[in-house]
């Protein structure tokens, strides 16, 4: 194998690595190629960009101005030049100053203009920075970056329409490019910015929002509900949801099936709308009975897609929509004439698995996993990967899961059974092509203006998630922060093989999945940088022994983000779990849904009613979890002030959404604010809903 070829397979298994956020692993493998070929554009490249998201801006310098050496003209190379030189001198004025003296003697230069809309920005001067990207554009206007570079200027201006114009033109531009779908799809949801009327570019983006997804399917949501309420069948049906009307008219399946965006919901993103569900629930009810009584297919397509993404959903919720005594029959008949179908190696209707996969999994069906090795039409395909080869990879998972501790505390056992039969939570996807930040870059990010404790940006992190449940937090962090290695724990089996299987999906070999029980993992002789519990404590027997060990665990200079139940927050679920008690409901399929049956009724001033705001409402091991979990503790501001206090942890800063950040700091517009826990008890007193979801917050050792 000559140098070249040798090179080349350094180059891609490198590429690999660096695609999967494997940095460590990259990294040794760019530089061997390098030698090999040192005058390689893309190997300078590729290894700049690693060098630069690990924050080792003097190494990556060199390897742009050898890149801009070998290819003067390359735009990548300039602008890594450019950052890397920029970074040397982190004043932007005096960036500002060299760029302008650039541009004296190369006014015909895209880069440079773009450089300078980009310091420009920095400093405020937004207008002015929208003049040199479009400056840039004029020189080059086929240059994506520089489109949205001038979008987020735009954006940062209020000028909302203009910049989602821009943000769908890169789109145009680079069909699928993961930064511009991004933006298009927080620009959205941060300022409800939609077009009226019909739009069909624009709900093409949606659904590929959402299918891709470029933000979490579930935030979505709200702009698909939005979407769906101003034009085509189902508007009047949502619009009901704030008419009060419980009472909705039940649509032709055909109907339904003309709405575009409504098939990618279905298969990514749990049905939150109680109007919805009600129309879903008898178009669901209407196949089932016309697949009852056929024997054939689907003449078309669109009902066919319909009813497979509406099998999707329903395996998603885990079966929580009711069902009445007719359906069960017709459903007990159906799958005995699937298993007939099965056992004499006849073909099945598509329609009928549909219906079937509707009501219950397609995996309970005796002889079913021989429907998984035959091919499918497109709009099966999903239906077929959800409900048969992804619960027998799981099955195959399970074995090599080892336990790092013993699970013999009450409650901690009682725990391990409800999300052994009810892994939590169930979901699809999580948004790839993210750029991984070093990790005081994505704590600066998460915490602006804290006191974060001096982190080194290029050492590996040793991260924990002590309860990952079925592996979303892990798999986010294991995306976002670079150079993270993380030890993901749960007590549940079934949750760890659902969340290894999802980290293999997207690529991911740094995790590893253990079964342990918080109150053990003081055996563990390892000490970590970052510790995540998110929503865990709270359904330990004594959340503070859990915190206790879990700060035995943390570097001293370590970083932990932990989430608990608000005491003012969930007061409506205090309610409606107290519902639950005095009716008996148990907590079953079918308990689960008769509890879900009577809530729905109820007048909305009840103080029950609000349960049914929850997304968790809206499946069966997250409608579980919220109302019939074997233990549950719910805090205070104080409280977890004193909780700090005798644990030695310094608070670093509330995680919010933008706008309560906004509305907190024009309360209490003190710097130190911000980590006063009494402060924030006075916002939530006055918010009362503000942590709805829970508090999370970040800590760290106090010295």
């Amino acid at each position: 194998m000559d140098a070249t070829d040798q090179a080349r397979r350094l180059f891609m298994q490198a590429l690999d690595h660096h695609n999967h956020n494997r940095l460590d692993q990259a990294e040794p493998l760019y530089r061997q190629a390098l030698a090999l070929l040192p005058d390689r554009l893309s190997l300078l490249v590729n290894l700049a960009a690693l060098l630069i998201a690990s924050e080792r801006f003097d190494e990556a310098l060199v390897l742009a101005e050898r890149a801009v050496v070998v290819a003067p003209e390359d735009p990548e190379a300039r602008n890594q030049l450019a950052l890397c030189r920029g970074q040397q001198d982190a004043d932007p004025q005096r960036q500002l100053a060299g760029l302008e003296r650039q541009l004296a003697l190369q006014p015909d230069d895209p880069i440079a203009h773009n450089n300078h809309g980009m310091v420009l920005r920095q400093l405020g001067r937004l207008q002015l920075a929208l003049q040199a990207f479009d400056r840039s554009l004029s020189l080059r206007p086929d240059e994506v970056g520089v489109v949205l570079n001038r979008a987020d200027v735009l954006a940062a201006m209020g000028r909302h329409g203009e910049a989602l114009a821009g943000f769908m033109q890169a789109l145009r531009m680079a069909p699928g490019l993961a930064a511009a779908g991004q933006r298009f799809i927080h620009l959205v949801l941060d300022t409800g910015h939609l077009p009226a009327g019909p739009a069909e570019e624009f709900d093409a983006l949606l659904v590929q929002a959402v299918s891709t997804p470029w933000a979490r399917p579930q935030t979505i949501v709200p702009a698909l509900v939005a979407r769906m309420r101003s034009r085509g069948a189902l508007a009047g049906v949502l619009a009901s949801a704030s008419s009060g009307a419980s009472d909705l008219p039940g649509l032709e399946p055909e109907v339904v099936a003309r709405e575009p965006l409504l098939p990618a919901w279905l298969q990514h993103a749990l049905v939150t709308s109680l109007p919805l569900e009600q129309v879903l629930t008898g178009v669901r009810r209407a196949l089932l009975q016309r697949a009852a009584e056929s024997d054939g297919d689907y003449a078309d397509p669109a009902l066919l897609r319909l009813h497979a993404a509406l099998a999707v959903q329903c395996h998603l919720n885990e079966f929580v929509w009711a069902v009445d005594e007719d359906e069960k029959a017709l459903v007990r008949a159906l799958a005995g004439k699937v298993r007939a179908r099965l056992r004499a190696e006849a073909a099945i209707p598509a329609s009928w698995l549909c219906a079937l996969g509707s009501y219950q999994s397609l995996e309970s069906i005796e002889g079913s996993e021989a429907l998984a090795a035959k091919s499918w039409l497109a709009p099966m395909r999903l239906l077929i990967e959800r409900q048969l080869r992804e619960p027998m990879l799981e099955r195959g998972l399970r074995a090599g899961i080892i336990a790092v501790t013993p699970i013999s505390d009450d409650v901690s056992v009682k725990v391990r059974a409800q999300y052994e039969r009810n892994p939590y939570p169930r979901w699809s996807s999580l948004p790839r092509d993210l750029r991984p930040l070093p990790l005081p870059r994505f704590l600066a990010a998460q915490l602006p203006g804290a006191g974060l404790p001096v982190l080194d940006a290029s050492a590996k992190v040793h991260a924990l998630n002590a309860g990952c449940g079925t592996g979303q937090h892990p798999i986010d962090m294991a995306s976002r922060i670079a150079g993270i290695q993380i030890l993901a724990v749960d007590l549940s089996l079934a949750s760890l093989a659902y969340g290894k299987r999802q980290a293999q999906a997207m690529g991911l070999d740094n995790i590893e999945f253990v079964q342990g029980d918080i109150v053990e993992l003081g055996r563990l002789d390892r000490r970590f940088g970052l510790i995540e519990s998110t929503g865990v404590l709270h359904h330990m027997a004594d959340p503070e022994r859990g915190l206790s060990v879990l700060r035995g665990l943390l570097a001293d200079n370590g970083v932990m983000r932990i989430a608990l139940y608000s005491e003012r927050a969930r007061r409506g679920i205090v309610a409606a779990r107290a519902h639950v008690a005095e009716r008996g409901h148990e907590a079953t399929s079918e308990g689960i849904r008769a509890c879900r049956a009577e809530l729905k009724c109820l007048p909305d001033k009840d103080p029950r009613k609000p349960a049914t705001v929850f997304n968790d409402f809206h499946s069966m091991s997250e409608c579980r979890d919220l109302l019939f979990h074997v233990q549950e503790h719910r805090f205070t501001l104080p409280g977890i002030a004193g909780l700090l206090d005798r644990q030695r942890l310094r608070l670093l800063g509330m995680e919010v959404p933008g706008p309560v950040a906004a509305a907190f700091e024009r309360r209490f517009p003190s710097p130190q604010a911000k980590v006063d826990l009494a402060a924030w008890d006075a916002f939530e007193t006055e918010h009362p809903d503000t942590f709805a979801a829970m508090y999370v917050f970040w800590v760290t050792p106090r010295t």
